[in-house]
């Protein structure tokens, strides 16, 4: 049986890794206390069961927390597929400002 996944992210966390300093921590905002203050990628915009079907929405036998998250399930597999994209888009961009940056140096 499937462990029930708690911590559900609304922001993927290969999104998230390009933004962390080097101590692999994100600065985080908090508007409500005004303070800022360091935390992990799977500590951030995430909430508890975020992507799960309420039970009365589901069909009795979907009522169990490991089979009501087939959204985070499919979720997941989208964005392992998105963070090798993302991932390849960055190394792109960071060869385009290599180049861009040889180029200007002949100036």
């Amino acid at each position: 049986m499937n462990k029930a996944k708690k911590k559900q992210h609304f922001v993927p966390q290969c999104y998230l890794r390009n933004f962390v300093g080097e101590d692999k921590k994100l600065l985080v905002l908090d508007k409500i206390k005004k303070s800022i203050y360091p935390a992990d990628v799977k500590d951030v915009a995430q909430d508890r069961y975020f992507n799960d079907f309420p039970d009365p929405f589901l069909p009795e036998e979907l009522r169990d927390k490991t089979k009501s998250q087939f959204i985070e399930d499919d979720l997941s597999k989208v964005e392992s597929s998105f963070g090798e994209f993302l991932k390849r888009i960055i190394n792109c961009l960071e060869e385009i400002e290599k180049k861009t940056y040889l180029i200007l140096l002949e100036f």
